[in-house]
């Protein structure tokens, strides 16, 4: 079985190649494993948004907002990460 790690570089790598659906399993799985993984969540969230689901995409940024509240950052996101967060309901 692939350490969690292994798992969510996996779900990297086929976001880098642009494979949202396979990125977005993966990292549901890094997910249920550990709720609290902000990379991963991120992720997820930029997999939506690079799919056009802007609406999931906003909803799975603002979760990873909750794990880093005070995370006001960026030069660590990916691209995009910010418009994701910016655009956040409420």
């Amino acid at each position: 079985m692939e350490s969690l790690q292994e798992q969510y570089d996996e779900a990297m790598l086929q976001f880098s190649r642009g494979d949202y659906d396979s990125a977005i399993t993966k990292l549901k799985t890094v997910l249920q494993l550990e709720p609290d993984h902000f990379e991963a969540q991120l992720a997820l969230g930029m997999a939506y948004y690079r799919e056009g689901d802007y609406a999931t995409a906003i909803a799975e940024g603002r979760k990873a907002e909750t794990l880093r509240p005070h995370d006001h950052g960026g030069a660590s996101r990916p691209a995009g990460t910010n418009f994701v967060l910016a655009h956040r309901e409420g």
